[in-house]
């Protein structure tokens, strides 16, 4: 009869255990003040014509963006972008 109740109470016990660690450690804690923030660049305008493409960007993310590079056909391009520098929340600029 003994043995029974080690069988079923041994793993109610490591159960109890476990949610027990978890509650104490809170092991998530960690993972909500690193994590990175959002980056988001929403496309509102494109023009085509003879000089090549135009985009008109907006910074939509929280945090400023930076625009290090840009992918065409999965070719990597040369631009220019007006104005230079980090587009901070809601900035717009064009890339040429």
């Amino acid at each position: 009869m003994k043995r029974q109740w080690i069988f079923a109470g041994g793993p109610l016990l490591l159960l109890a255990l476990a949610i027990g660690a978890v509650q104490v450690l809170d092991p998530l804690d960690r993972l909500g003040a690193s994590a990175p923030p959002v980056e988001e660049l929403t496309v509102e305008r494109a023009i085509l014509d003879e000089n090549g493409i135009s985009v008109r960007v907006r910074a939509d993310g929280s945090e400023p963006v930076t625009i290090a590079q840009v992918q065409v056909d999965d070719a990597f391009w040369s631009f220019a972008q007006r104005p230079t520098g980090p587009l901070g929340r809601l900035e717009p600029a064009w890339l040429d």
